[in-house]
């Protein structure tokens, strides 16, 4: 039986190994995003010679954000939000208004997961808001279960005058405590109320991985999507000496055998140039490798593509597709990302479990239990006239209201009022304004019948209408 010290230096040998492999994960985390952001410039001119890379320009095509941005379908349409009937609408009017912009960060929060494979999302209070921190660089600090952080650190910022990285500001949270430090190891004091002192009792995070847990292995055993960055890099590497060889290769070179002294030999394009006895001139010009580069570059396009669930046509970008083609490659795509939507629905619920305690700490609200999410499919490509032939179809069958189909189609017309009294939710917004505008249209049609374009040019009543 192994002693106490014994399980310990074990248990801290586990801890050390899960917190090296963090650290060692975060150099991967920021090649990607460098990737993802399209600054590759470092990388790709160090694979040439410094003196050619000067004459030309390197290649730069982000296939890492094209591909992610267009994989990323789970909130391509604003999820809709649905709590019980007996909720008090007080409160949920309140919640609306605290999370106002996470509708904003929740899809890039997406990009970043389909990207980095693994993220971390902060529920914060902040400027009178709970705000979404999607962090994608962190340290978990595990206790006695490996699999499972007690805490977590993450860099907040790095100031511009720090020249090591001893000045780096790091946050650390766990389930009772919160405050920030530099990496030199020195906490920093702040005037915040909260600093310091964990008040929710939970640590404020949600650990989002693409496969919807933790791997068998380590906690941190996850890496970014490398494969679409070493495409990236292949596709880069290929277009910047695609551009050395039309920059290099595009003229003709001149030259003379048998000659003893060059400046015996004027070429000049507007005289005769003679050549002494015995000697030859010619030409030589350089074969064009461009085709065959442009080929090996929709290779790697296409190839990578593939592993992300996408077609040639992708890749190819050209051809104009149908309504009926768009709407199966659009379906295709989200039965290939259909594991997502059960992840992201234990997301959410996990990310309104820590809203709920802040809700009730900074708002004193206290929220229903739970919070269903509603992911809608992705916007359909219909003509108007399929748009309302859908709409009344969904009304008269009772799946929803035209009110709500307002608020769907520009939700920004829409915001409620939670200060009023009692407060107006969107819904109710929706529907004053619909009953509003059909009693102004049955006023008007009650008044008199609306002039045709030829009563107007033969300036004449509406038939039917006494003057």
């Amino acid at each position: 039986m192994l002693s106490e010290y014994a399980l310990e230096l074990m248990n801290q040998a586990v801890r050390d190994a899960n917190q090296a492999e963090a650290e060692a994960r975060l150099d991967l985390v920021h090649r990607a995003d460098e990737y993802y952001q399209g600054r590759t410039e470092s990388e790709t001119v160090s694979y040439f010679d410094p003196g050619m890379i000067q004459q030309i320009a390197y290649g730069n095509n982000n296939i890492t954000a094209r591909v992610i941005k267009r994989i990323s379908q789970v909130h391509k349409v604003r999820p809709l939000l649905i709590f019980p009937e007996d909720a008090n609408q007080n409160a949920i009017a309140t919640y609306t208004e605290a999370t106002k912009t996470k509708a904003a960060k929740m899809p890039r929060a997406e990009r970043m997961l389909n990207l980095q494979r693994l993220i971390m999302l902060k529920s914060t209070f902040r400027s009178g808001r709970l705000e979404i921190d999607v962090i994608k660089d962190f340290v978990p600090i595990m206790g006695d279960d490996p699999m499972v952080p007690i805490a977590v650190c993450y860099p907040i910022h790095a100031s511009s005058e720090v020249t090591d990285a001893s000045g780096e500001v790091w946050g650390f949270v766990s389930a009772t405590e919160q405050f920030r430090y530099n990496k030199g190891g020195t906490i920093i004091e702040g005037d915040d109320e909260l600093e310091g002192v964990n008040p929710y009792g939970v640590m404020p995070v949600v650990f989002c991985f693409e496969e919807g847990a933790p791997p068998e292995t380590e906690f941190m055993d996850v890496e970014p999507a490398m494969d679409l960055v070493e495409a990236n890099l292949a596709v880069n590497l290929a277009l910047t000496e695609m551009n050395a060889n039309i920059r290099f290769q595009n003229f003709d070179y001149p030259y003379l055998t048998n000659i003893k002294n060059v400046g015996d030999v004027t070429i000049s394009q507007d005289k005769f140039t003679e050549l002494p006895p015995g000697v030859e001139m010619g030409v030589v010009g350089f074969s064009s490798h461009v085709a065959d580069t442009v080929s090996g570059i929709q290779f790697h396009y296409k190839s990578v593509s593939m592993n992300y669930g996408l077609d040639a046509k992708f890749v190819e970008g050209v051809g104009v597709e149908s309504g009926k083609a768009l709407q199966l490659r659009n379906q295709e795509l989200m039965d290939n990302r259909s594991g997502s939507l059960e992840n992201w629905r234990n997301i959410w619920d996990a990310l309104y479990q820590i809203e709920k305690v802040q809700m009730k700490y900074h708002f004193k609200v206290n929220m229903p239990d739970t919070m269903d999410v509603d992911f809608r499919e992705t916007m359909k490509i219909q003509t108007e006239k399929e748009k309302r032939e859908d709409a009344d179809w969904l009304v008269a069958t009772g799946q929803t209201t035209y009110a709500q189909i307002m608020i769907d189609s520009n939700p920004d017309a829409f915001p409620g009022d939670p200060d009023a009294t009692p407060p107006v939710t969107p819904l109710e917004q929706a529907q004053q304004f619909m009953l509003e505008n059909l009693r102004k249209n049955s006023l008007a049609e009650s008044a008199a019948a609306i002039p045709t374009a030829l009563d107007l040019a033969l300036q004449q009543t509406p038939e039917g209408v006494l003057e």
